[in-house]
């Protein structure tokens, strides 16, 4: 599903490396207020660290993001995450 995250930059996570199976991968966390007080944390994976490299923390954004929703594999249960899209 895709959605807008508006807010302000609360916190701008670190490059994280990840050795997959088939390729390497990058990823960076943000963290965003929304207006009534929310927190939400966005996971940018690989070429989409460059669309947010720019932000600065304080920053109110609008952020094009995806909604997914994925079965952990060890004990069955949901679990969702916001990716920049």
């Amino acid at each position: 599903m895709n959605i807008k995250i508006k807010g302000e930059i609360r916190f701008i996570g670190k490059d994280t490396f990840v050795d997959g199976k088939e390729s390497n991968h990058v990823f960076k966390i943000l963290v965003i207020e929304e207006k009534d007080g929310c927190y939400l944390a966005i996971h940018c994976w690989d070429e989409k660290i460059d669309q947010v490299k720019a932000l600065k923390l304080g920053e109110e954004v609008e952020i094009d993001c995806r909604l997914e929703s994925h079965r952990n594999k060890k004990n069955g249960k949901w679990f969702h995450k916001i990716l920049v899209a």
